[in-house]
């Protein structure tokens, strides 16, 4: 089957680029939704007229009620306007990242779907990607697979901003772990900009370092691996730079958090406080208390968090607002 990584009606995508300025006309919205144990992020164009979707959260039996959480909140995003998602984006085809991605392909009119061309031996992955080479056959959706390419730069989303999607394995066909293949999202609006980068880890973060250049310089991360210390080295989280810092993940000790994942881990929160305090530690106080797991105690810990760091599940869904000059997140939740 001819899988079309650059059709022709993107073409003209290539020169949107939103205009430099104070600030652009309506806001760009990113929800980084909170689900548990797993990654849903869905973006808004400042039109209105465009969603990107990347990643559909988990499955409950690796978290409980994740299902319904993800669930509740595209269903309220899309309450009373039409259900068409633009284009959605599959970091990697793990169950807390893919966990509800045949339920929006069921309940939605997506018109680009993006992966990197993976498959795993899972039920779930196989029916999945099936389901998208048949409506693609069909000429019900665009897939896009980006499998051994580097940088994609048309994929449709907006006209008033620039997206980008990034393969690491494009540069590095060694990275052959399913958590390193994971394709990596930069959004442009404005002046701001916003990184994705699914669960890669160090050996992925090292290729993007060497290979990436200016691709990494952003306002807002979006946290590798749920804050595993498998990701976000230090030199990673300096050559992102970021303002604003958001980890997904679930509770500590609550399904597979309880014997496997225990995400976030502590040397984690460590790096990310020390970037965060390093901006300016009278303007970037500390905030809340958070739960990291410890690997080398093997237990849990109480830890404080600088400004700038979210996490959804101390936090709840965090909605992140860009008028093209400024950027500002605002949690679901309030800290007492």
């Amino acid at each position: 089957m001819k899988r079309n990584p650059l059709p022709r009606f993107a073409l003209c995508l290539l020169a949107a680029v939103c205009p430099l300025g104070p600030a652009l006309a309506g806001d760009l919205t990113v929800k980084v939704m909170d689900v548990g144990q797993g990654d849903a992020v869905l973006v808004r164009c400042p039109d209105g007229d465009h969603t990107l979707l990347i990643d559909a959260g988990c499955i409950t039996i690796l978290y409980p009620g994740s299902v319904k959480m993800f669930k509740d909140q595209i269903n309220s995003a899309f309450e009373g306007q039409e259900r068409v998602i633009t284009t959605v984006v599959t970091s990697h085809p793990h169950a807390d990242h893919i966990g509800n991605m045949q339920w929006v392909l069921d309940e939605f009119a997506v018109e680009n779907y993006v992966d990197n061309g993976e498959v795993t031996e899972k039920p779930m992955s196989v029916k999945l990607h099936e389901r998208v080479e048949e409506m693609n056959d069909q000429g019900a959706l665009t897939y896009w697979d980006l499998k051994d390419l580097t940088v994609v730069e048309n994929i449709p989303f907006c006209p008033k901003t620039k997206l980008k999607v990034v393969s690491p394995r494009g540069w590095n066909e060694d990275l052959d772990d399913i958590n390193d293949g994971s394709l990596i999202v930069r959004l442009e609006y404005g002046q701001k900009s916003f990184l994705f980068v699914g669960d890669a880890e160090e050996p992925a973060e090292e290729t993007l370092r060497e290979h990436g250049g200016d691709l990494l310089n952003v306002d807002v991360l979006k946290v590798g691996h749920h804050g595993s210390h498998s990701s976000s080295t230090k030199a990673f989280i300096e050559a992102v730079s970021p303002d604003i810092a958001i980890i997904s993940c679930g509770s500590k000790d609550v399904g597979a958090n309880k014997k496997t994942y225990k995400h976030p881990r502590l040397v984690t929160m460590a790096t990310y406080n020390t970037w965060f305090g390093g901006l300016s530690p009278v303007d970037h106080p500390e905030t809340g208390a958070v739960f990291a797991y410890n690997a080398e105690d093997e237990e849990w810990q109480s830890v404080t968090r600088r400004y700038g760091l979210w996490m959804t599940v101390n936090d709840g869904t965090v909605t992140v607002t860009c008028d093209g000059a400024n950027v500002n997140a605002t949690p679901e939740k309030t800290q007492p």
